[in-house]
C-alpha cells in the first residue's frame, strides 16, 4: 500500500506540474468547448542562438550565416519537440484529430482542436514549458482623413511632407535612395500592381501567404499598400524608393493572428515559394517594417522572432501603438529592448494625441524615436492609382523603416546597434513640443523621454553621421573578425 500511496502521490505531483504549466485561459476555453486551439513552448529555446553564434563568427557570407541560423534553429526544435509530435501522431485517426503547425523560429507548436485530455498529456512532456492561448496581434487604430484617387504620377512628384520633414531629398541628392536594400513588410500585404509599388516588388520569393498560401501580394484592407508605400514607394510617398519590396500577410481585415505573424517571421528569416518549400535563406530583407502590435505590453511571445532576426542581421521596427495620450500606453513588440520602437508626430513635429508613451513595464523609455504618422498620404489597394490620407504610429513607422534601408544602403552590413546608435544620435529635438504628461518620472523638455524618444528622426544625418572613416593608405592587419568595406 506504501508503494501505491507514493506511485499515486508521484502521479498527483506530475499532473500539479503539468496544470502549472497551462494558462488559465486554455481552461477556460475548455471549460467553454471540447476543445481549443493551444500554442505549445519548450524550453531552452534561447539554446540554438547561442550555439548559432560559435559558427557565425567564422562565416563570411551573409547566406552562410542566414542558412546556418536556420539550420540551427531547425535542428533544435526538432529536437525539443519530438515527444510531441509523437503524441499528436498517435493519436486515433478521426476526423476531429487536433492537427498541428511547427515553428523553429520560436520554438512553437500550433495545436488546432485540442482536447483537454490532450492538453494535459502534452503539458507532461517534460520538454514543455508553457501551453497557452494563441495571441492576436492587431492594426493600431488608423483615423481615416480622406480618400483621393489619381495625383502623382511620375517618380519626380512634389514629396509628400514627411518625405521632407525627415530630409530623406537630402540622402537621395548623394546618390542613395536605398538602391540594393530589400525591405520586408508584416502587414494585410500589398496591392503589388499599384504605380507607385509595382517597379521595385522583387517577385523571385517575394510574397507568402502562411494562411491562404496564395500565389501573388494582395490586400483586402489597404494598410499593408499604405505602410509600404511610404517606406519604398515611388512618386514622392516613400523614403526610399529604390530599395525592393517583399511582403507577407501576417494581418487579415483587422487582426493579425499569432500564428500567421510567427509564420510570416520565419519566412522573413528565410524566404520559401509561395507554398513554404525550396528556402533561399539569402533572400532575407535587411530591415522588416511591423506595423502591428499585442494590444499589451510586457508580452514576450514574439520575442523569440526579434532575437532570430537580430542574430541573423536583420533590423526590426515597430509601431509605438495608437492607445495615447495616457503614460504607459505601450504595446508589444515595440515595447522590446531590440526593436526600434516609433511613435508619430505631425508635420508641425507636435506628438500625435494618440501615439502610445512610455515608460515599459520595466521602466524602459519607449519609443526609441518619432517619424511622420499624422495625416500622411500614400497607396491604396482600391486601384493602381489610388492613395489614401491616414493617420497612425502603423503611418510612421515605414518612414523609419525606409530610413534604415537607405542607412543599410550606404552601411552594408551595419549591425542593429550601429542603425540603433545612427539614428537616436542624430534626431531633431528643437521643433518638438513638450508635453504636460512627464511620463515615468522623466521630464519631456529633456530627450530621451516617453513621449517622442530621442527625438524625430533626420535620415539624412542618420546617413552622413555614420560614415565610416576613409581607409588609411598602409593597410593595416586583419583583426580575428575582419569586416568587409562597403
Amino acid at each position: 500500500s506504501c508503494i501505491m500511496f507514493a506511485h499515486l502521490a508521484w502521479i498527483a505531483a506530475l499532473a500539479a506540474v503539468a496544470s502549472a504549466k497551462i494558462s488559465a485561459s486554455v481552461f477556460r476555453h475548455l471549460d467553454e468547448a471540447p476543445t481549443t486551439d493551444i500554442v505549445v513552448e519548450f524550453s531552452g529555446t534561447q539554446l540554438p542562438l547561442a550555439h548559432a553564434d560559435v559558427g557565425l563568427r567564422s562565416l563570411e557570407t551573409r547566406s552562410a550565416r542566414l542558412t546556418h541560423l536556420t539550420e540551427t534553429l531547425e535542428a533544435h526544435a526538432a529536437a525539443v519537440q519530438s515527444g510531441v509530435k509523437d503524441i499528436l501522431a498517435s493519436q486515433p485517426e478521426s476526423s476531429t484529430a487536433a492537427t498541428y503547425e511547427s515553428y523553429f523560429i520560436s520554438n512553437t507548436l500550433f495545436v488546432y482542436g485540442a482536447s483537454a485530455a490532450l492538453v494535459d498529456q502534452i503539458a507532461k512532456d517534460p520538454a514543455v514549458s508553457k501551453v497557452r492561448s494563441p495571441f492576436v496581434g492587431k492594426l493600431p487604430v488608423l483615423q481615416f482623413e480622406a480618400s483621393a484617387v489619381g495625383g502623382n504620377n511620375t517618380i519626380d512628384a512634389t514629396n509628400e511632407w514627411g518625405i521632407e520633414l525627415i530630409n530623406a531629398p537630402g540622402v537621395w541628392a548623394a546618390g542613395n535612395r536605398g538602391e540594393g536594400v530589400v525591405v520586408g513588410s508584416i502587414d494585410t500585404g500589398a496591392l503589388y500592381t499599384h504605380e507607385a509599388l509595382k517597379s521595385n516588388w522583387r517577385s523571385n520569393y517575394g510574397w507568402f501567404d502562411p494562411t491562404d498560401k496564395s500565389k501573388t501580394p494582395n490586400d483586402g484592407n489597404g494598410h499593408g499598400t499604405h505602410t509600404i508605400g511610404s517606406s519604398v514607394g515611388a512618386n514622392g510617398i516613400g523614403v526610399a524608393p529604390g530599395a525592393q519590396w517583399i511582403s507577407c500577410r501576417g494581418c487579415t481585415t483587422d487582426s493579425c493572428p499569432e500564428a500567421a505573424l510567427t509564420g510570416c517571421g520565419q519566412w522573413m528569416l528565410c524566404p520559401t515559394d509561395v507554398q513554404g518549400n525550396n528556402k533561399k535563406c539569402e533572400l532575407a530583407p535587411g530591415v522588416i517594417n511591423n506595423s502591428w502590435g499585442g494590444g499589451a505590453a510586457g508580452e514576450d511571445w514574439y520575442q523569440a522572432t526579434v532575437d532570430a532576426w537580430q542574430k541573423a542581421g536583420i533590423i526590426p521596427v515597430f509601431a509605438n501603438g495608437n492607445a495615447g495620450p495616457n503614460c504607459a500606453t505601450v504595446a508589444s513588440p515595440g515595447d522590446y529592448k531590440n526593436v526600434i520602437g516609433v511613435g508619430a508626430v505631425g508635420a508641425d513635429d507636435k506628438l500625435a494625441s494618440f501615439s502610445s508613451k512610455g515608460p515599459t513595464p520595466d521602466a524602459r523609455i519607449k519609443p526609441d524615436v518619432s517619424a511622420p504618422g499624422y495625416k500622411v498620404r500614400s497607396s491604396w489597394n482600391s486601384g493602381n492609382s489610388a492613395y489614401n490620407t491616414i493617420s497612425g504610429t502603423s503611418m510612421a513607422t515605414p518612414h523609419v523603416t525606409g530610413a534604415v534601408a537607405l542607412s543599410l544602403a550606404s552601411h552594408k552590413g551595419a549591425s542593429f546597434a550601429d542603425v540603433y546608435n545612427a539614428f537616436t544620435t542624430t534626431v531633431d529635438t528643437k521643433t518638438l513640443t513638450p508635453d504636460k504628461a512627464n511620463c515615468g518620472g522623466v521630464s519631456d523638455s529633456k530627450y530621451p523621454n516617453n513621449n517622442y524618444g530621442f527625438g524625430r528622426i533626420n535620415v539624412q544625418r542618420a546617413v552622413g553621421g555614420s560614415t565610416p572613416s576613409p581607409p588609411t593608405k598602409t593597410p593595416t592587419p586583419p583583426t580575428t573578425s575582419p569586416t568587409k568595406t562597403p
